[in-house]
């Protein structure tokens, strides 16, 4: 999805990527960010857990931009703003669980509730953006707007992932 969203706006640039076989190694994902600049990355997206939140540390105290996944990580990584980096991460594609678990309840209290799969995506607020915290001033308002329009792009299906579900 970074990739994908990353060619959409500039289609010859260039996506590293590595495989970490670790969910929990925030060691092995700050080396790995390390790599990345060291070869001349800007941006670091770092999925995959802690090993992928000490790959946004890691580089984030180096002075990179960082994107995080999963939670707001300016609020745990970074500490609310207090840790080492903090106005370097960019935001964070969020799964929105608390939605999640509350329109469950919310079909449970109703007398709505079906077993099954339900899919979280933008359209139902299962996915998004963190703010933009400490980094705020140094994103471009055209960039925000470009944000902004393809998340609703998403939400109301005028933006295909291409992604299926078996």
């Amino acid at each position: 999805g970074y990739e994908a969203g990353a060619k959409s706006v500039k289609p010859d640039i260039t996506v590293q990527k590595v495989y970490i076989d670790s969910f929990t190694d925030r060691a092995r994902g700050g080396e790995a960010a390390k790599n990345f600049i060291s070869q001349g990355a800007d941006v670091i997206f770092g999925a995959g857990g802690q090993t992928g939140s000490g790959g946004i540390q890691a580089a984030a105290q180096a002075g990179t931009y960082v994107i995080g996944v999963d939670q707001d990580e300016y609020v745990t990584t970074f500490q609310g703003g207090k840790a080492q980096g903090a106005d370097k991460i960019i935001s964070s594609a969020t799964k929105r669980v608390d939605n999640a678990v509350f329109q469950a309840i919310k079909l449970a209290v109703d007398g709505k509730f079906e077993g099954g799969t339900a899919v979280g995506d933008a359209s139902n607020e299962g996915v998004g953006l963190a703010p933009f915290h400490d980094a705020d001033a140094a994103i471009p308002a055209d960039v925000k707007t470009l944000l902004e329009t393809t998340l609703k792009g998403l939400a109301d299906g005028s933006i295909k992932t291409n992604v299926t579900l078996p």
